[in-house]
């Protein structure tokens, strides 16, 4: 296996598009440093800029889980709902790299 592969898309409310740039920020610092982590990169919608998508690489999925129950997530998470800046669940995608 060669990392295991999350993707995951945030619809964000047009008027919490600041607090959601603030959660970005916060969690991307602890995030690169955790280890089994490869691969962090967030990004933002060219047509649509309410939405959001987190791409991540980790060295295993237990390494992945390890990083959902960081008190960084945990915050992340917690924010979401209490400050209301989702407009639905964001489900996380899982992939397997296709080597040609």
């Amino acid at each position: 296996m060669d990392g295991y592969a999350v993707t995951v898309v945030f619809e964000v409310n047009s008027d919490k598009v600041k607090e959601m740039q603030a959660v970005v920020t916060d969690v991307y610092l602890p995030s690169i440093r955790e280890s089994g982590m490869r691969e962090y990169r967030w990004y933002r919608a060219q047509q649509n800029p309410d939405n959001f998508l987190l791409f991540m690489t980790w060295d295993t999925e237990e390494a992945f889980k390890a990083h959902v129950n960081t008190p960084h997530v945990q915050k992340a998470e917690a924010d979401f709902v209490s400050k209301g800046i989702l407009t639905k669940q964001a489900p996380e995608s899982y992939w397997q790299y296709i080597k040609p």
